[in-house]
């Protein structure tokens, strides 16, 4: 863990950052207790991913696409899934949203906090969150989890 740093995907977009170990170890946690035998997708992943790769450790089945490979989020779907997670790009969060809800399946995706500021939110969710679990993590470290009813 010690030096990982987020880096930045090779495209002309600037558009996304890959998380560390230490980001995703905490989710492989929370996503063990309540889904442990589904697939999950990395939509916005290659191999390379820590998601990707950390959950296959965990004996997880992950099916995994990116834009790089002809896979855009906004127009494929893998056949198969149950549980989607990732870190999306930065741009079009409302977008990818919208996207994300249209599926009607669990979901844990990567959001800055001041995201939950914007308007999107609350016209996304119906200005209800019904269920929803922050987990909040610095290096590895839990500062908290959060469920909300």
């Amino acid at each position: 863990m010690a030096g990982e740093t987020m880096f930045s995907h090779n495209s002309d977009l600037k558009d996304e950052q890959h998380s560390p170990a230490y980001i995703v170890q905490p989710l492989i946690e929370i996503i063990k207790q309540y889904h442990k035998d589904k697939t999950i997708w990395c939509p916005w992943d290659g191999e390379w991913s820590e998601y990707v790769k950390m959950f296959k450790q965990e004996g997880f089945n992950v099916v995994y696409s990116h834009i790089d490979e002809g896979k855009d989020f906004y127009k494929y779907e893998p056949e198969n899934w149950d549980v989607l997670i990732g870190n999306p790009p930065f741009s079009n969060k409302a977008v990818m949203m919208e996207r994300v809800l249209s599926f009607n399946k669990p979901f844990a995706v990567l959001l800055p906090a001041i995201w939950i500021n914007d308007s999107a939110p609350s016209r996304l969710f119906g200005g209800v969150i019904r269920t929803c679990r922050c987990c909040c993590s610095i290096k590895g470290q839990v500062l908290r989890v959060i469920t909300l009813n």
